[in-house]
């Protein structure tokens, strides 16, 4: 993939996880919980600006499934919640 289309502006968060990156995060971000998953997906999408997105996962989220900020997992997830609201 190249540079240009992994940072460009994306319609929907789900469009943009692969098949394989919707697993890792389901396991290692919410517990196994594919339910949990899409329903985080879904409110994220919902959201109308980065800040409020973040505040979701740095305030619900992160506390309910324990997330480590710092594992790639999660800087994963948060590069392309971040790329929905680019140029917002």
């Amino acid at each position: 993939m190249s540079d240009l289309a992994f940072n460009r502006q994306i319609k929907s968060i789900a469009d943009a996880i692969s098949l394989n990156q919707k697993f890792i995060f389901t396991g290692k971000l919410f517990e196994g919980d594919v339910n949990a998953y899409t329903r985080a997906i879904e409110d994220l999408d919902k959201c109308s600006s980065y800040l409020e997105a973040k505040n979701i996962m740095n305030k619900v989220l992160a506390p309910k499934f324990n997330w480590v900020m710092a594992a790639e997992e999660a800087n994963d997830f948060l590069e392309i919640v971040s790329r929905k609201f680019q140029n917002h």
